[in-house]
């Protein structure tokens, strides 16, 4: 039978108490680690799918310009050379002028990434950690060493997750304004069709003799040229400023021919 000194015994107990310190602390490491992980995981995600929803709304209402360009705008042209032979009075009608210009725009994607660089136990620290308490004891140090590295990690995955709400609260802002240019202008669209329609049957039935118009007959001439007005407006505009936000002269141009939609809304 073996009979062991106290200080052995006393010395096995220590270990034994590092040892289960240590693993302590390494599961508490380890539930860390694994949050951060599952934290910055599922923020990239949510980045990387508003970013596909930004880059759609945008290429939608890039598609609407071209669309409505080539199909509205080209044939209002036509129409409005005829409008010009009429020779009226009206003084919108003297001074309107729709120059056909393809936009040419395009959008980039946001990149967004986070590096953690974890740094190796120095041989110096190493050593004075075995010093002070044997190899059980360097353990425990560096299983806390770990679980302060592991709590570096959580900080910055909650630091990753917060910026990448606020990215997404700024790209859904564009989603948003993006989605309702797209849709205010296929509103307007449909009545610019209906009017070009309608000025070049007025003007193939009146003729060239301004004087034979009516007073409503001026009044849909006239409505037909804001709308194109409003619609060119809005296609000459720039999306996106240096900032990556909404541009102010997009901002204005929509609200003006929002309310001017309202208007020939309300009168249908």
């Amino acid at each position: 039978m073996i009979i062991f000194a106290p200080a052995v015994i006393a010395a096995i107990g220590i270990a034994c108490k590092n040892i289960d310190k240590s693993i302590e602390l390494d599961e508490k490491a380890l539930k860390r680690l694994r949050k951060a992980y599952n934290l910055q995981h599922e923020s990239k995600l949510k980045i990387e799918k508003t970013i596909e929803q930004h880059d759609k709304a945008l290429e939608k209402l890039l598609n609407r310009k071209l669309s409505i360009t080539q199909y509205s705008l080209r044939p209002f042209v036509d129409v409005f050379s005829k409008i010009k032979k009429v020779e009226f009075d009206d003084a919108l009608i003297k001074k309107a002028q729709i120059n056909l210009t393809f936009p040419k725009e395009k959008y980039g994607n946001l990149m967004v990434d986070h590096n953690i660089i974890i740094q190796p136990y120095t041989g110096k620290e190493a050593i004075v950690s075995l010093l002070k308490g044997g190899f059980t004891g360097l353990m425990v140090d560096e299983s806390k060493r770990e679980v302060i590295i592991a709590g570096k990690h959580l900080r910055i995955a909650e630091a990753y997750a917060s910026n990448a709400d606020n990215i997404c609260m700024m790209l859904n802002h564009i989603i948003d304004e993006a989605n309702k240019i797209s849709d205010l202008l296929a509103s307007l669209n449909l009545f610019l069709l209906k009017s070009i329609k309608q000025v070049d049957q007025l003007i193939d039935t009146i003729g060239y003799d301004k004087y034979k118009y009516t007073t409503q007959d001026r009044e849909i001439i006239k409505n037909t040229i804001n709308i194109a007005m409003a619609v060119k407006d809005i296609i000459d505009c720039p999306v996106i400023d240096e900032e990556g936000d909404i541009t102010e002269q997009l901002a204005n141009s929509y609200k003006f021919a929002y309310e001017f939609y309202m208007i020939i809304n309300g009168s249908v």
